[in-house]
């Protein structure tokens, strides 16, 4: 019970820290006066496993290459397509040996590299773009990490949880992500900061049990040195800078909540069986104001929870000065949506939109689409400008 009041003590502790730090307020409506619009998407092509190179079980985490090839992780596989959506190659090969993995926790895409970190046996795993491995490094730290994000002057960043040092507990508990780096060689950890989330655990015994986010963290690498983070049910968002190493901005906007309710509310139910009892995380009032974060074009696009049936679901645009600059209306295609975890289905890369749906056999494809907006901003714009000439990028420093 001493563990428990001590990771509850530092949780408390550390959320108003956190919270005292100066937050970019930015009112409910953005600067573009185009905000509001819809946002059409148009099917370019769609990928299927009918060839039976690769199977589609869950396909998610889309990242795109500077040369165009788009990735997508799903169980046991990490696929390689090119901008046409050919198979090019699987990277995952099955095992613990040299070049093998049995788990991938997160990928990494660099101008030259593909970077993997498999956690069993923990290591990072290095491709070009032609499939060639170019470094297999072994990681011998205690700490598990639960999350690779990204790779930055010769620094690996990950995201550690860190809940087994409870002896026992059942019920809702403060849970705390770490941000971790680790050197280029793997030798040195060093350990940044923490972002505090509520979950409904059951432990016995340290390792034995389970647990289920209430909070959910959500980041995205963004500029080659940033991560964004989010990790409330409420609308905030964490900048992280690799170069400084402390969290340079928190910026939110001024967001009308939505309600909760049957109809609505997608999320699973979440809740723990342990020792014949089970373990049920509190009936939530309201939706996740963020669903998902996308870095494209120099600027964050947030997804959040507001849901109009003409419309679609809203989008807002930030720079990275955390300033509010455009809002839209996105027509999802429903099939990537009626799962609820279709919003982690779903990826960004410029002009193009990635989604996760099932075809009229229940049979997963991947359907790439072309965003059809011409009133996109983008950098040098007038926007800029506007944000330049009343001093809101200045005082967001």
């Amino acid at each position: 019970m001493k563990k428990i009041a001590l990771l509850l003590s530092s949780f408390f502790i550390f959320t108003s820290v956190i919270h005292a730090q100066e937050v970019i307020e930015n009112p409910e409506k953005p600067l573009s006066k185009k905000a509001g619009r819809i946002v059409q998407l148009k099917e370019i092509h769609r990928i299927t496993d009918e060839g039976g190179k690769y199977f589609f079980k869950r396909p998610y985490n889309f990242q795109v290459a500077p040369n165009g090839d788009l990735f997508v992780q799903d169980r046991e596989q990490l696929l390689q397509f090119d901008s046409k959506g050919n198979f090019i190659r699987n990277l995952y090969k099955n095992g613990q040996g040299p070049g093998e993995m049995t788990s991938i926790t997160g990928y990494h895409l660099t101008k030259e590299e593909v970077i993997i970190y498999c956690d069993s046996p923990s290591k990072i795993l290095k491709y070009d773009y032609d499939g060639n491995i170019t470094k297999e490094m072994p990681i011998y730290q205690k700490k598990r990490f639960n999350i690779f994000e990204f790779y930055y002057d010769k620094r690996y960043y990950f995201f550690h949880v860190d809940w087994k040092q409870l002896d026992r507990f059942e019920g809702v508990i403060g849970l705390p992500y770490e941000l971790l780096s680790l050197s280029n060689n793997g030798e040195t950890l060093k350990e940044l900061m923490t972002f505090p989330t509520r979950s409904v655990i059951a432990v016995k015994g340290g390792i034995r049990g389970g647990y289920v986010p209430v909070d959910r963290l959500i980041s995205v690498p963004w500029k080659k040195k940033y991560l964004v983070i989010s990790h409330t049910e409420e609308y905030l968002l964490a900048l992280f800078d690799a170069e400084s190493q402390q969290i340079v901005r928190r910026f939110k906007r001024k967001y009308p909540r939505i309600k909760a309710t049957e109809k609505n509310d997608k999320r699973p139910n979440l809740s723990i069986t342990w020792d014949d009892k089970t373990f049920q995380a509190p009936k939530r009032n309201y939706l996740y104001d963020i669903e998902q974060l996308w870095a494209n074009d120099g600027f964050l696009w947030v997804l959040t929870s507001t849901k109009e049936e003409e419309k679609g679901y809203a989008v807002d645009v930030f720079d990275i000065y955390g300033v509010y600059i455009d809002m839209f209306f996105l027509k999802l295609p429903k099939e990537a949506t009626e799962d609820y975890f279709g919003f982690f289905q779903m990826g960004v890369s410029g002009e193009f939109f990635y989604a996760t749906e099932k075809d009229e056999d229940d049979n997963y494809v991947i359907k790439k689409y072309r965003i059809l907006d011409g009133n996109m901003p983008t950098p040098g714009t007038q926007i800029s400008k506007i944000l330049a000439s009343i001093g809101l990028r200045k005082n967001a420093e």
